[in-house]
């Protein structure tokens, strides 16, 4: 079957100027892009075809098969793929949407009676498509980021008109979660997501959570919809929360630096499990400075320990644990964040070091983490095969000076926080191991924030 994918360009000025783009196929969806999940979901025995919005209806009036606008998308892969399946096996044209945006079955000849409005008794009419969304003005997109924002991570998410409610078979992890978001101090609660009604089942436990106003940072990150000043307005606001946490340190710091150290020998150890591992290990041998994994985490780990002293001075406080992009909020007026998705913990595992926080923002917004985990970003060898992260120019601006200001003004040291980033893509590694590339990527780019801190003489 034919699969006529109509490339749409974005009408809405407020959209376009929010995502810094001019067709919703570019879209970064879901770790990739909208076009990307459409043409990823087709059969293999599916012929694709791109056109132009306003080069369809110069064709010829017997093209047949699917036509699907570019800005409609599934929020659910598996459901889209049965989408498929459904419309493939009828016997009649199938339409979804209007004019201005639709899913289409049939011939050319009959779409082209739908848009001059001519009735069709063979017609069949899809309104009940939950998961189908499009995507029109910057309201639509917002709702679409800001469901998707708190289900990414979930195993099963409902809502009502106020509220989310997150359902896991894991029980005690969520409980623990509930718990430490419940339990937020006082004068932080403002930075956190509201949390309702834990309920424990035989089987599985839920916990009610409010909808969130907003688009999380990634989004806007990977959309390249961050201005400078936007930027230095979402440090200012995280400059306010880390100068309030000063005021929750734990008297214990046996975790400032060993929950670092620890974390990374066990992920490098759960990474030897990967049946990749020793092709990855090659690869790194010929094309980074590096030996291989092993001189990677060792290397890592070795600069940290020469650290310990800055490590303990900088003292334990209550820590969010996973405080990317990707969990924080920013609110439609812009002035004010909230955390979701906390790596949280219980009594002294709830404190960190500030520098594991504050390398998560780093890992973030001059990183590039979000970048390669969304498909925007490759593998780049120069003329001496030596491998680099090639982000488009997605980089290069002005987030590294803002993000040194931001540390030096809270008083850390910014290479340390960089070393610790380092540390970060290397313990992703065996985390995304159902992606090859994604983890080949990860290493290198642990490679290169390593050999530039090495330069510096760390």
């Amino acid at each position: 079957m034919k699969f006529y994918y109509i490339e749409k360009k974005i009408s809405d000025a407020s959209l376009a100027s929010f995502l810094n783009l001019d067709k919703f196929s570019k879209i970064s969806f879901m770790r990739s892009s909208f076009k990307k999940i459409i043409i990823e979901s087709l059969p293999k025995n599916f012929e694709l075809i791109i056109v132009k919005e306003d080069e369809l209806f110069k064709s010829k009036d017997d093209l047949n098969g699917i036509f699907w606008c570019s800005n409609i998308i599934f929020t659910n892969d598996s459901i889209q793929k049965l989408f498929l399946k459904k419309i493939i096996k009828s016997m009649f044209p199938i339409i979804f949407g209007n004019t201005g945006s639709y899913i289409f079955k049939g011939s050319l000849y009959e779409l082209k009676l739908f848009f001059d409005n001519k009735s069709n008794n063979q017609l069949i009419t899809l309104n009940n498509e939950i998961h189908l969304r499009t995507i029109s003005k910057i309201t639509d997109f917002k709702n679409l980021i800001s469901d998707n924002s708190h289900t990414r991570h979930f195993n099963e998410i409902s809502s009502d008109k106020e509220n989310f409610i997150k359902k896991s078979t894991s029980i005690n992890k969520l409980e623990s979660e509930f718990n430490f978001l419940n339990n937020i101090p006082h004068d932080l609660k403002k930075y956190y997501v509201k949390v309702f009604e834990f309920n424990k089942y035989k089987k599985y436990a839920t916990y009610s959570m409010e909808k969130l106003p907003g688009i999380d940072l990634s989004i806007s990150l990977i959309n390249g919809s961050l201005s400078e000043p936007e930027i230095q307005n979402i440090l200012n606001i995280l400059e306010g929360y880390f100068n309030e946490l000063t005021n929750h340190k734990n008297q214990n710091n046996d975790n400032s630096l060993n929950f670092i150290l620890q974390k990374n020998l066990l992920r490098h150890e759960e990474l030897k499990n990967w049946d990749s591992y020793e092709k990855l290990d090659k690869f790194i041998n010929s094309h980074t400075p590096f030996s291989g994994l092993d001189e990677i985490f060792t290397s890592i780990n070795s600069f940290l320990k020469k650290s310990t002293l800055i490590f303990n001075k900088s003292n334990t406080y209550f820590s969010h644990g996973d405080l990317c992009f990707s969990n924080m909020v920013l609110s439609e007026d812009k002035g004010s964040i909230t955390f979701i998705d906390p790596r949280g913990g219980k009594g002294d595992e709830a404190y960190r070091t500030p520098y594991y926080d504050l390398a998560k923002l780093s890992h973030s917004l001059i990183g590039g983490y979000d970048f390669i985990i969304n498909n925007i970003a490759k593998i780049h060898f120069d003329n001496k095969m030596q491998a680099s992260i090639d982000f488009n120019g997605a980089l290069e601006n002005n987030n590294h000076e803002l993000f040194k200001n931001f540390t030096n003004s809270l008083r850390y040291d910014m290479t340390i926080v960089r070393l610790v980033e380092a540390s970060l893509f290397a313990s992703m590694l065996p985390l995304h191991t159902d992606d090859e590339k994604k983890v080949f990527m990860l290493a290198i780019r642990a490679s290169e924030i390593l050999t530039l801190l090495s330069k510096k003489g760390i």
